[in-house]
């Protein structure tokens, strides 16, 4: 028998970094398509995303923190208005993913 699907939190910055790489590549919907997780979806997604980055705000610092916040419901707006991958929207909040690695990854240098 299936175990009903529970989000993951990470649990520091590092565990962040690692679930930033997933959503990079899985935007814009975060929908399994080899099944291991069918109740994976974006609200998922960054539901443990903002559980993790509250896991790690005394890590990463609060000016981090309200940057990765900002830019991470910016990115969730981008990916809602292009649940295709059509037109271009996904491309921008993959970029915002790519700016929130490299401040979390600047954290993580110290």
């Amino acid at each position: 028998m299936r175990q009903p699907f529970k989000t993951y939190t990470p649990q520091d910055a590092s565990e962040l970094l690692d679930l930033l790489g997933m959503m990079l590549l899985g935007a814009p919907t975060y929908i399994d398509e080899g099944g291991y997780f069918p109740e994976q979806t974006l609200e998922t997604v960054f539901e443990a995303f903002y559980g993790g980055l509250n896991a790690s705000r005394s890590e990463i610092g609060d000016q981090r923190y309200e940057q990765l916040a900002a830019m991470a419901a910016e990115a969730r707006e981008h990916f809602l208005a292009d649940p295709h991958d059509e037109n271009g929207r996904t491309a921008q909040g993959q970029r915002l993913i790519l700016e929130m690695e490299a401040l979390v990854e600047g954290a993580l240098r110290g």
